[in-house]
């Protein structure tokens, strides 16, 4: 697929069943010049450590 569309990392904030802290998602979507668009993975967004 190179060259031939755009990976997109959304990152948003949600909250996950009845917690009452919302948590940072991240999603990863494929847009496609030449093919469907992909929805890839939607999981909880793994901590910045360093």
């Amino acid at each position: 697929m190179a060259g031939a569309g755009v990976m997109f990392f959304i990152t948003f904030l949600a909250k996950q069943d009845s917690s009452h802290e919302p948590k940072t998602f991240q999603a990863k979507v494929r847009y496609s010049y030449v093919a469907t668009n992909k929805y890839l993975t939607c999981d909880l967004k793994p901590p910045q450590g360093g």
